[in-house]
C-alpha cells in the first residue's frame, strides 16, 4: 500500500490527509488505497470523506487500552474521543448528519389528534380501548 501527499494535486485524499492531520510519511494513517475508497464510498466529498476517516481513527483507537507508567500517561482513549469530535464538526460542515435525532411525536394534545386523523400517517396497530366490549 502506498502513501503519499502533495497538497497541489487536487486530490480528496490529499485534502484529507490535511484536515484530519495525516500529512506526516513517518507516521502514515492511511493507505492512498483506504482514502480513495473512503472518498468513492462517500460520494467524493471533502467533508463527508474527513468525518468518514475520522470515525475509522476513533475505532482504531478506541481498540487501544490507555496506559499509565509513573507520570507517563497514553490515553487511546482520548484520541478515540477527539476523532469523534472531528467527524461531528466535518459531518455539520458537509451538512450531513451521520447519527438519528430522536423525535417525540404527540406531547401536545392537537398535535396527537392531527396525526390520528391524517390518513397520510401509518397509524398504529394498537390503540386504547380497542379491546372494549361495547355489547351490553
Amino acid at each position: 500500500m502506498s502513501w503519499t501527499y502533495n497538497i497541489e494535486s487536487g486530490l480528496v485524499r490529499d485534502q484529507v490527509r490535511l484536515l484530519i492531520g495525516d500529512t506526516l510519511s513517518t507516521d502514515p494513517q492511511f493507505s492512498d488505497e483506504e482514502l480513495d475508497w473512503l472518498a468513492t464510498s462517500n460520494g467524493s466529498g471533502l467533508y463527508r470523506t474527513a468525518g468518514a476517516a475520522c470515525r475509522v481513527l476513533a475505532t482504531r483507537y478506541s481498540r487501544y487500552a490507555d496506559k499509565w507508567v509513573g507520570d507517563l500517561k497514553i490515553l487511546a482513549s482520548q484520541k478515540a474521543r477527539n476523532y469523534l469530535v472531528m467527524a461531528a464538526s466535518f459531518d455539520k460542515q458537509s451538512g450531513a448528519q451521520s447519527w438519528a435525532v430522536p423525535t417525540a411525536g404527540g406531547i401536545y394534545v392537537d398535535e396527537k389528534e392531527a396525526a390520528a386523523e391524517d390518513t397520510t400517517l401509518v397509524q398504529p396497530e394498537f390503540t386504547r380501548g380497542m379491546m372494549t366490549n361495547t355489547e351490553s
